[in-house]
C-alpha cells in the first residue's frame, strides 16, 4: 500500500537554489536502462558507455499522451497489464506509459509481478518517476550533479560518466569495515560513494525541480494470519512456487541454475525440471573441506534433476588477496563477504556455458525461517505463547541437531538469546545484537568512532519476534545486499539473476503463516519439505541440517596472505587504512594467527578480514577520495 512520502536530498543541494521556472528535460538512453534529467532543459549529451553493449532487457516508448518510458527487467504476470504472456518490454513499456497519465506508477507498481525497473518522464509536468521492483532484484542508482541527475540500473554505467564523484561516504565504510555485513545496507539508499543513492526497493522516487523523494508502494503492514491447515498452506506453497518457477523459466531463454545443499536451490531446480519433464543444467561450488563441501549432499540430483551437472571446484589454500585484487579489476561497489567470491566465480562458468540466465534460492530462509540464528526469535515467540512444553521440547531438538563446537546450544544459551534479541513485555519487538554488531567497532579510528552509527533501524510490522526477525532480513539486511551483490556479478558476465522465492505472492502467504508453524522439533522449513513431497528427492527433503554457500574463509587467511594482508595494514599509503585504528587492526590479525596456527576451536577473524581486505583494495583500485 502507498505511503507518505519521503523528501531524501540525493545532495547536499539547497532547493531554494534551483531555478523552478526553468522546463526539465530528459533523456532515455537507447538500448539501456540509464538517463539524465537536466533541470535547465536544452540538450543532452548521451552518457557514455562503460562497455558499449545494450540490454536486450531494456525497452523504451514514448506514447501519444506525451509520457516516455523505460523498463528493464522481466515482468512475469503480463496479463495484469492486457498483456500476452509473452509480451515484448516494449509493449509492457506502452501499457503502462498509457496508464501514468491515468494513475500514480506506486499504484501501478503495485500490481506487477517481476524483476523490474520501470522509468517514466512526463513533459508536461516536468517530472520523472522511477521505480524498482519489492525486493532489489533490478536496482536503480542515482547521481545528484545538481544541474543534472544521471540514474541507471548499473552503478558500471554512473562511474563510466566523467562526472562520476568518487569521494567515500564514510559511514557506509565505517558500517562495512568495523561492523556486522547485516548493517552494511540498514539504510537502503545509501552506497559505499557519498554522490551516489539506490532506489530502496518497494519504492517509487519521483524527481523534479524541487530535488528527489521516495514513495513506498508495498509493506506487509497489516498481513493477517492465515486460517488454513499446515495441509492446505503447503498445497497452496506448492502451486504458488510451481506457478512462479514456470512463469520465469518461461521468460528466459538458456536458464541454467545454482544448486546447493540446501532446500532452497534445489527446490527451484526440481520444480523447473518437474515443469520441463526433464533434468536441467545445474551448478554446484565444491570445496575440499568436508565441513564446506555439498557434492554429496546433492549427489541424488544428478541425472534426475540437474544434467548436465557442472562442479566447480574451489581451493581452501590459496592467495586470497590476489583474487580480491582481480575480483576489483571489474567491480566498483564493495562485496560484503567471501561467499560473492565464490558466486563470482561461478557466474564465470555458467557464462561459459552459453547461459543466459542464472535461477537460485535467495529468498527461501527468510520465508521459511532457515537460518540457524531464527531459532531464539522462535523460541521468544513460544514463550510468549505460554507453550512450555512445546518450548522444551524444540530447545532440546535444536541442541540435539545445531549444536556446534564454538556455537554451542544449551538450555541456559537459549534463555540467554531469548532475554537479549526480544522484549518479553512487547510483542514482536527485537533488540539489536549489539554484541556481534560492535565486535570490531574498537578498530575504528578514534577521530571516526563517534560518528559511527552502528545501531540499526527495526522493523516490527508483526506481533511475533520471529517474523519480526526475518521481515528485517527480508527487507534491510541480508536480502538487498545479496541481492545486490549478486546482480553486480551476474552483470560482468552478462548474465540476469533470477530468484523464484521473491514472487511476492509466495512472500505475502509465508508471512501470513504464524511463527510458530515454520519450525518443528529442530527442523526448519518444514512447510517447504510437505510443499515438495513427490518434487524434490526425500535426501534432500528430509535432511534437517544444511551447509549452504558458506565459504571456508577462515583458511584463506593464513600464512601468505595473512602476512600480505598485515603488510597493507602497516603500509602508511595506504588510504583506507584512514578510517581504522592500526594498532587495533593489528591485535585482531594476531588472534586469528593465533587461532588459526594452534588449531584452536575458537570464534575466529574471517569476517571481518575479508572486510577489510576488500575495503582496503577497493580504495586503492578505485582510486576513492576520503
Amino acid at each position: 500500500m502507498p505511503q507518505k512520502a519521503l523528501d531524501i536530498p540525493i545532495t547536499g543541494r539547497s532547493s531554494s537554489a534551483v531555478e523552478l521556472d526553468r522546463t526539465p528535460a530528459i533523456h532515455f538512453e537507447t538500448g539501456r536502462f540509464a538517463g539524465v534529467y537536466q533541470r535547465s532543459g536544452g540538450s543532452i549529451p548521451p552518457l557514455r558507455p562503460l562497455h558499449g553493449e545494450q540490454d536486450a532487457s531494456s525497452a523504451g516508448v514514448t506514447a501519444p499522451n506525451g509520457v516516455s518510458v523505460t523498463v528493464c527487467g522481466a515482468l512475469y504476470n503480463p496479463e495484469v497489464l492486457g498483456l500476452a504472456p509473452n509480451a515484448a518490454n516494449s509493449e509492457i513499456a506502452a501499457k503502462i506509459a498509457d496508464q501514468v497519465s491515468r494513475r500514480p506508477l506506486s499504484q501501478i507498481m503495485h500490481d506487477l509481478n517481476g524483476d523490474l525497473a520501470v522509468a517514466a518522464f512526463d513533459r508536461a509536468e516536468g517530472r520523472l518517476w522511477l521505480a524498482g521492483d519489492r525486493f532489489g532484484s533490478v536496482g536503480i542508482y542515482l547521481m545528484d550533479t545538481g544541474e543534472r541527475m544521471i540514474f541507471a540500473d548499473s552503478l558500471f554505467t554512473l562511474a563510466a560518466q566523467p562526472e562520476f564523484d568518487r569521494r567515500a561516504d564514510l559511514n557506509y565504510l565505517l558500517r562495512f569495515g568495523c561492523s556486522h555485513y547485516r548493517m552494511i545496507t540498514n539504510d537502503l539508499s545509501e552506497t559505499p560513494y557519498a554522490a551516489v543513492k539506490t532506489v530502496p526497493p518497494a519504492h517509487v522516487a519521483r524527481v523534479d525541480a524541487n530535488g528527489v523523494a521516495f514513495e513506498r508502494y508495498w509493506s506487509m503492514e497489516g498481513l493477517s494470519q492465515t486460517a488454513m491447515s499446515d495441509a492446505e498452506i503447503a498445497a497452496q506453497y506448492r502451486a504458488l512456487l510451481l506457478d512462479s518457477v514456470r512463469r520465469r523459466v518461461a521468460r528466459t531463454e538458456r536458464p541454467g541454475f545454482t544448486l546447493s545443499g540446501g532446500m532452497d536451490s534445489t527446490s527451484v531446480l526440481s520444480c523447473a525440471a518437474h515443469i520441463k519433464g526433464g533434468p536441467l543444467p545445474a551448478f554446484t561450488v565444491t570445496y575440499d573441506d568436508p565441513e564446506f563441501d555439498e557434492r554429496d549432499d546433492v549427489a541424488c540430483m544428478k541425472d534426475r534433476m540437474a544434467r548436465p551437472w557442472h562442479t566447480l571446484d574451489e581451493a581452501v589454500h590459496f592467495d586470497a588477496l590476489s583474487a580480491i585484487e582481480s575480483l576489483y579489476e571489474t567491480h566498483i561497489d564493495l562485496v560484503p563477504t567471501g561467499t560473492w567470491l565464490s558466486h563470482f566465480d561461478l557466474c564465470r562458468v555458467v557464462a561459459k556455458e552459453g547461459h543466459s540466465h542464472i535461477f537460485d534460492g535467495l529468498g527461501g530462509d527468510e520465508l521459511n525461517a532457515g537460518e540457524y540464528e531464527y531459532f531464539p526469535y522462535y523460541f521468544a515467540d513460544l514463550k510468549r505463547l505460554g507453550d512450555t512444553e512445546r518450548l522444551h521440547r524444540e530447545v532440546e531438538t535444536w541442541i540435539e541437531h545445531h549444536d556446534h563446537p564454538v556455537f554451542r546450544k544449551t538450555h541456559a544459551i537459549a534463555a540467554e538469546l531469548i532475554g537479549h534479541l526480544t522484549d518479553p513485555d512487547r510483542p514482536g519487538l527485537n533488540f539489536p545484537d549489539l554484541p556481534r554488531l560492535n565486535r570490531y567497532a574498537g578498530t575504528a579510528h578514534p577521530d571516526l568512532a563517534g560518528s559511527f552509527d552502528n545501531r540499526p533501524l527495526l522493523e516490527s510490522p508483526f506481533e511475533s519476534h520471529l517474523l519480526n526477525r526475518t521481515y528485517q532480513d527480508l527487507s534491510r539486511e541480508t536480502l538487498p545486499l545479496c541481492l545486490r551483490i549478486q546482480r553486480q556479478n551476474a552483470e560482468v558476465f552478462g548474465l540476469r539473476p533470477v530468484s523464484p522465492f521473491l514472487d511476492y505472492r509466495l512472500v505475502e502467504l509465508m508471512f501470513r503463516v504464524p511463527p510458530e508453524r515454520k519450525i518443528r522439533n529442530g527442523v526448519t522449513k518444514v512447510l517447504l519439505r510437505e510443499a515438495m513431497t513427490g518434487i524434490l528427492p526425500d535426501e534432500v527433503r528430509t535432511r534437517p541440517n544444511k551447509r549452504g554457500w558458506n565459504v571456508p574463509a577462515h583458511t584463506w587467511f593464513t600464512g601468505a596472505t595473512l602476512d600480505r594482508l598485515e603488510e597493507r595494514v602497516r603500509d602508511p599509503g595506504s588510504a583506507a587504512m584512514a578510517l581504522f585504528d592500526r594498532k587495533a587492526v593489528m591485535s585482531v590479525l594476531d588472534d586469528h594467527r593465533r587461532i588459526m596456527s594452534g588449531g584452536l576451536v575458537e570464534d575466529n577473524h574471517m569476517m571481518f578480514m575479508w572486510q577489510l581486505s576488500n575495503l582496503l583494495v577497493w580504495a586503492e583500485k578505485n582510486d576513492i577520495s576520503f
